[in-house]
């Protein structure tokens, strides 16, 4: 069974947003890591659903506060 595992970097990379970003929706939606190397942290295919609609989440509140 081969699952594979992302960093926030390469999240950001496919997301088309800052790795920052990417930290924040993971805080914000208190999406644990299902690993670490060293101090990287990992997350699973099934949790990049969940970070990318919090990253959703944050664009559209941002939107939002402009108006």
């Amino acid at each position: 069974m081969n699952h594979q595992v992302f960093t926030t970097g390469q999240i950001a990379e496919q997301s088309g947003v800052r790795r920052e970003q990417v930290a924040y929706a993971i805080h914000r939606e208190g999406i644990e890591p299902v690993g670490r190397a060293g101090i990287v942290r990992l997350f699973g295919e099934g949790q990049i659903g969940a970070i990318r609609e919090g990253l959703y989440n944050i664009q559209i509140r941002g939107a939002q506060c402009v108006k």
